[in-house]
């Protein structure tokens, strides 16, 4: 039986899920409120030069592809990935 947790530890470098249970506290105090006080607009995107990769499933829900047509439109410097038969969802 493939258990939620060995399936992170079989998809995520060795130890990679105790550093990220010790690092919980720094992210949910520290860095998620300062991410939510970030504002991103189109002219932030404007003067992005560096490149970015938007990676989307071909069976990623309408919400995904959304997101991904808007950061086409936002940042010139986009290259795309489509993965073929996968989702943004973990299944098994």
């Amino acid at each position: 039986m493939v258990t939620h947790r060995s399936a992170i530890d079989n998809a995520l470098p060795r130890g990679a899920f105790d550093l990220a249970v010790a690092d919980g506290d720094t992210f949910f105090e520290v860095e998620q409120p300062s991410l939510q006080s970030w504002d991103f607009t189109r002219e932030d995107a404007k003067s992005n030069n560096q490149p970015v990769l938007s990676v989307l499933g071909t069976n990623s829900e309408r919400v995904f592809k959304q997101i991904h047509e808007l950061i086409l439109s936002w940042i010139r410097r986009t290259e795309t990935l489509i993965l073929p038969n996968s989702t943004h969802r973990y299944l098994h």
